[in-house]
């Protein structure tokens, strides 16, 4: 179900983060995934979320096409629309799948948000539409509303926040087993 089906089908939740999806994996890293709350950045209104996604540049992917390749200066968070797209390090015997990412996820936020290379590669898993969230975007919005861009780093410090504490949860789960 493509990310627009999904918020035809629910109805707004107001300040809602993203939890990722749970992702049932096959040998061949296909997956399927479960349905995405439709809001994710909690400290913008349903509008001007869905304004941030309509300005935002497609593109469209194939199996094995490189969204992002890891080290490199990218200021762009993607929104996948449709598709699947693997979160991966490393090369050949060393490569590592750290995600698998449908529609509703998202990636790039901390290159967007210090400016620093990516830390790992992004590949479409299966043909996939994307959103590019970039500078020239959020510019554009900031510029019909100035405090925009402010609410939008907002959210996504949330998002942040709330990963950190997952992962931070996981390691304590890990030192007692």
């Amino acid at each position: 179900m493509s990310l627009a089906a999904t918020r035809a089908v629910r109805p707004a939740l107001p300040f809602l983060v993203a939890i990722p999806a749970l992702v049932r994996y096959s040998t061949l890293l296909q997956c399927e995934f479960e349905p995405m709350v439709d809001r994710f950045l909690r400290f913008l209104e349903p509008a001007e979320e869905d304004a941030l996604l309509a300005a935002a540049p497609i593109k469209l992917l194939k199996p094995g096409d490189i969204v992002v390749e890891e080290g490199v200066s990218q200021r762009a968070i993607f929104v996948v629309d449709d598709g699947a797209v693997r979160i991966e390090r490393g090369r050949g015997k060393a490569e590592t799948i750290l995600a698998v990412l449908g529609p509703g996820q998202f990636f790039g936020e901390m290159s967007f948000i210090d400016g620093a290379p990516t830390s790992a590669r992004v590949v479409a898993n299966a043909p996939t539409k994307v959103r590019m969230i970039d500078m020239v975007t959020l510019e554009n919005l900031t510029a019909v509303d100035p405090t925009f861009g402010a609410r939008l780093y907002r959210s996504l410090a949330a998002i942040l926040v709330e990963r950190l504490r997952v992962t931070s949860t996981d390691l304590s789960l890990q030192a007692w087993l």
